[in-house]
């Protein structure tokens, strides 16, 4: 993209790229509240157990991605409750650009977990 900024006396306010980088998670809970939904890498040097997630696609809600990423990763169809917190990192690894992490608390719809390939 060319661009030329008019007023010479200011520099241009028009952002290079994206600033930060915005993920999330899903900590979800069955209807009973009695058990949790986490998913363990199969590879990958990150092999614990984690919370199903991913990032937030452009025009994105936080609670639309974090419903898809769940869905994408398990089968498990869920509500969304609330944002239970966030963390920023502000010299990530990618591009060294800022990441946004949000972690939010979902309700499961469905009991059966289908593993997506």
């Amino acid at each position: 993209m060319l661009t030329k900024w008019i007023d010479q006396t200011e520099a241009s306010k028009l952002p290079g790229f994206a600033s930060h980088y915005v993920g999330v998670g899903g900590l979800v809970f069955s209807k009973d509240r009695k058990r949790l939904l986490c998913i363990k890498e199969l590879r990958g040097p990150y092999k614990m157990w984690k919370l199903p997630g991913g990032l937030v696609e452009t025009g994105e809600s936080i609670e639309e991605a974090v419903k898809r990423e769940v869905w994408e990763e398990t089968g498990v169809k869920t509500k969304f409750s609330s944002v239970l917190g966030f963390r920023e990192i502000v010299k990530s690894s990618l591009f060294s650009q800022p990441d946004l992490y949000f972690v939010c608390i979902l309700e499961a719809e469905t009991e059966q977990i289908e593993i997506q390939t």
